[in-house]
């Protein structure tokens, strides 16, 4: 994994869509099973070493090979 993104770096939507390679519906989605975020102002922010976490004790290590 990219050392830049085991580092607790706040991404917005946008940011997160790119980083997972996923769709703002998907992120979307998975805001509504309570993956990790953080509201700054009316602006949705995403400790990306938390998403990481979060997505590997949910859905297993899903990186592509």
């Amino acid at each position: 994994m990219n050392k830049e993104l085991e580092r607790d770096i706040e991404q917005s939507t946008a940011g997160l869509m790119h980083v997972l390679e996923i769709s703002r519906f998907t992120v979307y989605r998975l805001m509504a099973k309570s993956m990790p975020s953080i509201m700054v102002g009316s602006v949705h922010r995403f400790p990306i070493g938390q998403v990481l976490t979060w997505l590997k004790e949910n859905y297993g290590d899903t990186t592509r090979q």
